[in-house]
């Protein structure tokens, strides 16, 4: 009997959906760039806000430039419907990894 048990075995097919079982690696690649991906969707929903955030105080101050302590804002005329912001932040810890360098 045990013959037999062997040969069915090495006859059965994948059910469907498990075709690709055997390939874990990318699997596992797939499932953590996924996890990524919504990390970083997250992310730009919340840059989306504070940069809407940044024109408003701009207007608010009525301001299309600031410049202090390493930061910098601009405010151009509107492109399409809304003010095009630009933020720049400058740090000493940013200056050191452009030369390489380490504290």
């Amino acid at each position: 009997m045990a013959k037999k048990d062997d040969e069915a075995a090495a006859k059965t097919k994948d059910l469907p959906g498990m075709e690709d079982r055997a390939i874990q690696p990318l699997h596992d690649t797939a499932v953590e760039y996924d996890k990524v991906k919504k990390r970083r969707m997250k992310l730009t929903e919340k840059e989306v806000k504070l940069k809407a955030e940044v024109r408003t105080l701009m207007k608010a101050s009525n301001r299309t430039r600031y410049a202090y302590d390493g930061v910098e804002v601009e405010l151009a005329p509107p492109a399409d419907v809304e003010d095009k912001v630009t933020v720049k932040v400058s740090t000493a810890a940013d200056s050191d990894e452009a030369t390489g360098e380490d504290e």
